[in-house]
């Protein structure tokens, strides 16, 4: 489990005067806006509320929406999903193209919502501060998952993004001023057609062309066409306690890099990226190149053909507490199940430091166990052997879908998976924007391995989504369709 969120004096406190409405498909935009007499439409809830007001929106489909009215830090705005079923599906009717908008509206929260199929954007925060965005899961869209623009304080926090077809998973960009102080933590971005998590400051766009003052961390980055995670730009990031693995399916620099936008002169210098779990079979575990200089890099396990890329000769590496390989043998519980807690004898074990080049390991591993938990820091996101860790392994809700071989592909393929226990399966495949091309299993089957063969001739070129679906869970796999 994550560690737990201090938002909670944030999104209880409000004004005397805050109001909580509610929106249901069997609402009326005429009501009161009641638990007995609901709203219809998340529009007309975003033209409506004031600072310190709640709407909760129960199960159902909706059209997006588009908030310009601001909240404060101490009385927010929040839209928070009731059930696990609220769907937006369609582009908010003011500005079009996105489905969540919130423009120039400060101190919003958005919790909990299935947000996909949006023509750009997912959820997209732009001239806006101080917005957090909470558990949602945001996915397939046609450009990105979640998207930020000029939002100092912007807090992204345990959301799921996947199938963004044309870009990133999540994408903070752009700043004003020199406290840009995003926080990115606790999300899982995965089958997204450029990067999982980019940041860039992006010099021309205007203002400054530098993220200042972030944090990202404890994220599951996994299986993205191009980059883990890319970061352009952004001086002083902390990136600590990621997992990012099997990345670069088609191209792409590194799990992390560290760079600069073309042309800025504003590399991503005095960065700390320190443990962090990466596995990146065709591509850099981590690469700093384009003037990135005065990072620190220790206590990360990184298993890669070129695990830490120091192009410049200007970053502090740690050869001791940074545990490299090109292969995972020995390292984890089971690799590959992707379950990458710390096997008893792993070599990863208490070789971390506390301290480095002047900067302070966490805490605390991506699980929220304690460090050290041994004679010494480990290296990587996780703390302690396997069998203690305080996260349920990956595979715990009974299923895993293995790597789809060949991938690329250009005549057939064989997916692969496995089941703990009986179980009726869906396997299917989705193009980038999240239609469905094939159905290859309905069935209900058997414990153990499982195989479904198909015919990709059919399919154009381009990135799609093998998807395994179980009463327990859902699993994905990126799949390259080549010329």
């Amino acid at each position: 489990m994550l560690r737990p969120l201090l938002l909670a004096a944030v999104l209880a406190a409000g004004s005397a005067s805050a109001t909580t409405y509610h929106v249901a498909p069997t609402g009326n935009d005429g009501n009161p806006g009641t638990a007995a007499a609901p709203w219809a439409t998340l529009q007309h809830a975003a033209d409506e509320v004031d600072q310190g007001d709640t709407v909760l929106v129960h199960d159902g489909t909706y059209v997006g929406f588009q908030i310009e009215t601001s909240g404060t830090a101490d009385a927010p705005i929040v839209f928070r999903a009731v059930g696990e079923s609220a769907l937006i599906n369609d582009e908010n009717p003011v500005r079009g193209q996105h489905n969540v908008n919130i423009e120039g509206a400060d101190y919003v929260v958005i919790e909990g919502f299935r947000v996909r199929d949006a023509a750009v954007a997912g959820i997209r925060v732009v001239t806006a501060r101080g917005v957090v965005v909470r558990d949602n899961v945001v996915g397939p869209n046609g450009r990105w998952g979640i998207f930020t623009g000029f939002a100092p304080d912007v807090q992204l926090l345990d959301n799921v993004t996947f199938g963004s077809g044309l870009e990133h998973g999540i994408y903070v960009s752009n700043s004003d001023g020199p406290d840009d102080n995003p926080v990115v933590r606790g999300n899982e971005s995965y089958g997204n057609g450029r990067n999982g998590i980019q940041f860039n400051g992006d010099c021309y766009a205007g203002g400054d062309g530098t993220l200042d003052g972030g944090v990202i961390e404890e994220n599951v980055v996994h299986d993205n066409t191009n980059k883990g995670l890319s970061i352009i730009s952004a001086p002083g990031v902390r990136i600590q306690n990621n997992l990012i693995y099997d990345n670069g399916i088609s191209g792409g620099a590194g799990g992390i890099h560290l760079v600069d936008e073309p042309g800025c002169g504003q590399p991503t210098d005095n960065a700390t990226v320190v443990n962090n779990t990466i596995i990146e079979p065709r591509i850099a575990g981590i690469r700093m190149n384009d003037g990135a200089s005065g990072n620190v890099v220790f206590n990360n396990l990184v298993v890669s053909g070129n695990p830490i890329a120091d192009e410049e000769s200007a970053n502090s590496v740690d050869a001791a507490s940074n545990v490299t390989r090109t292969s995972a043998a020995g390292l984890f519980v089971d690799a590959a199940a992707h379950d990458y807690r710390l096997a008893p004898t792993s070599p990863a074990r208490d070789v971390g430091l506390s301290t480095y080049g002047g900067r302070a390991a966490p805490a605390d591993d991506r699980t929220g166990a304690p460090r050290p938990a041994g004679a010494g820091f480990d290296a990587g996101a996780y703390e302690g052997a396997g069998a203690s860790s305080n996260e349920e392994p990956p595979t715990g809700d009974g299923a895993t879908l293995l790597p789809v071989t060949p991938n690329p592909v250009t005549a057939q393929a064989t997916v692969r998976y496995r089941l703990d226990r009986p179980a009726p399966v869906v396997l299917h495949v989705f193009d980038a924007v999240g239609r469905e091309v094939l159905l290859l299993v309905d069935a209900s089957q058997g414990t153990g391995d499982h195989a479904a063969l198909f015919n990709a001739t059919a399919l154009p070129p381009g990135v799609y989504l093998v998807r395994l679906q179980t009463p327990d869970g859902t699993h994905t796999r990126l799949l390259v369709r080549g010329e």
